[in-house]
């Protein structure tokens, strides 16, 4: 009997003290054939502004999902 398995996912963040082991991880995904590509940073997530603040919190804006822009879209911005 043969068995098979399926993984897909569209998104996903790698967060590792250490840049180094995050390329070891890229790298050893290859390895495995699977197809992975690097999106940039992830202060630019999915268009998820992440800041960490001096007082060590960590905030996460999301700008181009403001409601004014979701209603402009949907040409629900006036009474009609």
């Amino acid at each position: 009997m043969v068995m098979y398995a399926l993984v897909y996912t569209d998104d996903s963040i790698l967060a590792v003290p250490d840049k180094s082991k995050i390329n070891t991880i890229i790298k050893d995904t290859g390895v495995a054939k699977l197809d992975i590509t690097e999106e940039g940073e992830l202060k630019d997530f999915l268009g998820v502004n992440i800041e960490r603040v001096p007082d060590g919190s960590i905030h996460l804006i999301q700008p181009h999902l403001l409601i004014n822009q979701i209603l402009d879209d949907l040409r629900l911005n006036n009474d009609n």
